[in-house]
């Protein structure tokens, strides 16, 4: 799959303006490296490995990323957060 990571310009619109949206899970594929540089350089904390299960996602639009998400396991064990929620 190719993507631009390095077109850092502003999306701007409705979400029909920018469709088509994909998302693509890239855990554990030749991709992951893209979702790991793009947290890396855009996510206030940085990447860390992370440790337990988890997936990674990335949401493109014209092969642009929108969004690098991730779920880990840890978050089944937050009662709290599942209580204010």
């Amino acid at each position: 799959m190719y993507i631009d990571i390095y077109d850092t310009s502003f999306i701007e619109g409705s979400l029909k303006d920018i469709k088509p949206i994909d998302i693509f899970m890239v855990s554990g594929t030749e991709d992951e490296i893209i979702w790991d540089e793009l947290v890396s350089a855009h996510h206030y904390l940085g990447h860390e490995k992370i440790i337990g299960k988890r997936i990674k996602y990335l949401v493109l639009t014209q092969e642009r990323p929108l969004a690098a998400l991730s779920f880990h396991s840890a978050i089944l064990r937050i009662e709290c957060r599942d209580k204010y929620i």
